[in-house]
C-alpha cells in the first residue's frame, strides 16, 4: 500500500470501529494496515481484539484472523 492509502485505510477503518466496536472485520482490517506500514505492535493487538470478539461471537472468519495474526513477527 502506498502511504496515502494507508493512511486512508486508517483514518477510515478507525472511525468505522467507533461506530460498530464489536466488529472483528474491522478490527482485522485495521491490523492489516497497520502490518502494511511495519507497525507491527499496533498489528498485533488489533489482530488479538479480532481474534477475541470473533471467539466470543463465533465468527466463521475467525482462521483468517488467527492467520493474519500468526503472519506477525513481533520480536523483530
Amino acid at each position: 500500500m502506498r502511504h496515502e492509502n494507508t493512511t486512508k485505510a486508517q483514518q477510515y477503518f478507525e472511525q468505522a470501529i467507533v461506530k460498530f466496536p464489536d466488529s472483528a472485520l474491522l478490527y482485522n482490517g485495521l491490523g492489516k494496515v497497520f502490518k502494511a506500514i511495519g507497525a507491527k505492535d499496533k498489528a498485533h493487538k488489533n489482530f488479538t481484539k479480532a481474534i477475541s470478539i470473533a471467539e466470543q461471537s463465533a465468527d466463521n472468519n475467525l482462521p483468517q484472523y488467527q492467520a493474519d495474526l500468526a503472519s506477525i513477527d513481533v520480536t523483530q
